[in-house]
């Protein structure tokens, strides 16, 4: 069967309407439960204000009222009216369909429904719909179809995620506070996003670039770190647009920032640019560099 041009041409406009739709919302991630379970919620309001209404459990799903226990890990600006979904199946394939509500699933499901996931994550990572494992598609599956196999709504082996031996996360979140116009931006670094947030609020550390006159600044992204560089390279893509930045309490314009001692690249340890500008490339650290670089991370843990 044969697509018309009319029909694709349809489904673009859909899209284009689904992309240009989308207002100043935003997309947050909270772990509750020891971080053990996931929710994943979307908001026209600030996201610190919308997380704080959880935890006064105002307008919240039945399992995150009376937590105290919260703590947002994730939280950017949506690009897609389809961002909340698509999360939510993220969260679902790393960490389990039963550890993950939000979006369209955030109502208790039962099994049925749980298939019809599994089955959307097997899709997305290539996997054998029957026994839901790699390197072989449904047509040439050993196993048999008849077998019970519905998965379990319980967190501990209900992840539909593949095994693997990759490195444990890092304990770290980088976050973005924006002035209330937009205009000045703070980059920070933390383990618990939440909990800095908070203490910006009560001025315990203070953001005086930031806030208005009334106190007031917004919480605009934040995610977990894969590389200690990466507050730094946030601010660095800041710094392109904005004037006004400031990278872990230290105020920087664009030669400031390169040419800072604790910001030199960290392969080559030479300043006037960064690692992903490096002219030696990504073959690693020269040789005998080792001990400026175990002083550059050392200075930009404590910047």
């Amino acid at each position: 069967m044969t697509i018309s041009a009319t029909l694709v041409a349809l489904l673009h406009v859909c899209l284009a309407i689904a992309v240009s739709s989308v207002r100043d919302e935003f997309i947050y991630v909270l772990a509750y439960d020891g971080r053990n379970r996931y929710y994943v919620g979307r908001t026209e309001k600030p996201v610190a204000d919308r997380v704080q209404e959880h935890i006064w459990g105002i307008k919240s799903p039945w399992f995150l009222r009376s937590r105290d226990d919260i703590e947002l890990v994730e939280c950017w600006k949506m690009s897609s009216r389809f961002d909340e979904d698509t999360t939510t199946l993220k969260y679902m394939d790393e960490y389990g369909i039963g550890c993950v509500r939000g979006g369209s699933f955030v109502k208790t499901f039962d099994s049925p429904v749980a298939v019809v996931i599994r089955s959307m994550l097997d899709t997305a990572n290539n996997r054998c719909f029957i026994c839901h494992s790699s390197g072989h598609w449904a047509s040439d599956c050993l196993k048999s179809t008849t077998a019970s196999d519905e998965p379990s709504l319980d967190c501990p082996g209900s992840t539909t995620a593949s095994v693997n031996s990759s490195p444990a996360p890092s304990p770290h979140y980088v976050y973005v506070l924006a002035s209330v116009d937009g205009t000045h931006f703070y980059v920070g670094r933390s383990s618990s996003v939440w909990d800095r947030v908070r203490r910006h609020r009560r001025n315990e550390f203070k953001v005086p670039w930031i806030a208005d006159a009334k106190g007031e600044f917004h919480l605009v992204e934040c995610w977990r770190e894969t590389h200690p560089d990466d507050s730094r390279v946030k601010a660095i893509r800041l710094e392109e647009t904005h004037d006004s930045v400031l990278h872990r309490k230290r105020i920087r314009n664009k030669d400031q920032l390169r040419h800072s001692p604790a910001n030199c690249c960290w392969r080559c340890n030479e300043e006037g640019h960064f690692e992903h500008e490096c002219p030696f490339g990504q073959t690693g650290p020269l040789p005998g560099s080792q001990g400026d670089l175990a002083f550059t991370f050392n200075e930009l843990k404590l910047a």
